[in-house]
């Protein structure tokens, strides 16, 4: 996959990409749930005392109440053959446990811990590991979270706890979906599929098989075009898929 990444110039040549990422996991996560054990984890000497820490608690019991209404494990979070497809459900899990995470912290804010919250909380926060990742990666962590939120946010405001309810029933299938709720609400064309035959060619062995969807083609147009004509360009999206394959063992 990290050379997959390589070969559409989405990542640098050479990047260790397990690495990497288990880096920015490793920075930026307080706790995590585990839909396939039902089980939220955190750090044992976690006191969850400070506001922070109680919002970052209500995110993850967020999907675990997912979890317990609409099956987490049965929403493709995990497939190997469409990251565009996991994206966009990853934005929707996210963005959704986001949204109330942040309207938790202005219902129950403790005013005699917000100084702390931002010392040690927004301002302490870890990044060194963040800035020195690939900016695709960087974009690829955020993207659940920023524009998650603000399409369960659209979401919301077109038809409250039933139009969420309604998001998870009939989930979003692409990250131009996402990224453009008006057309998920109102307008929903869901993309194209493609299908691409293995091509036999001899010592060539395929190694990537994918979609790289709006988000992915903003990104791969971004490196040459610039992040608002990409923008621009990638809006036209309505599918894809795309091979990538090498000679012999870790070759071109």
């Amino acid at each position: 996959y990290g050379r997959t990444l390589e070969t559409l110039g989405l990542i640098p040549a050479g990047t260790d990409l397990r690495e990497a990422i288990l880096g920015l996991y490793d920075e930026q996560v307080a706790a995590f749930y585990v839909p396939e054990e039902r089980a939220l984890y955190t750090f044992k000497d976690e006191s969850f005392s400070r506001n922070l820490d109680k919002v970052t608690l209500a995110h993850e019991l967020t999907h675990a109440l997912q979890d317990q209404n609409f099956d987490l494990t049965t929403f493709p979070l995990k497939i190997k053959d469409n990251d565009d497809l996991a994206l966009a459900t990853s934005a929707l899990v996210e963005g959704d446990a986001t949204l109330l995470m942040a309207q938790y912290y202005g219902e129950h804010l403790d005013v005699r811990n917000m100084l702390s919250d931002v010392m040690g909380g927004m301002l302490g926060q870890k990044t060194a590991k963040f800035q020195a990742a690939p900016p695709f990666l960087q974009q690829l962590l955020l993207f659940p979270y920023q524009e998650g939120t603000e399409f369960m946010m659209g979401v919301f405001a077109a038809g409250g706890m039933d139009a969420l309810n309604d998001a998870f029933r009939h989930p979003p299938v692409s990250s131009q979906q996402i990224l453009h709720p008006e057309q998920f609400l109102r307008d929903r064309h869901d993309p194209e599929k493609i299908a691409l035959k293995k091509l036999d060619a001899g010592q060539w062995r395929l190694i990537g098989d994918n979609v790289l969807g709006e988000f992915g083609l903003r990104s791969l147009l971004a490196q040459n075009l610039g992040l608002l004509e990409a923008q621009r360009v990638a809006a036209g999206w309505s599918g894809d898929r795309y091979q990538a394959y090498e000679h012999g063992t870790n070759g071109p």
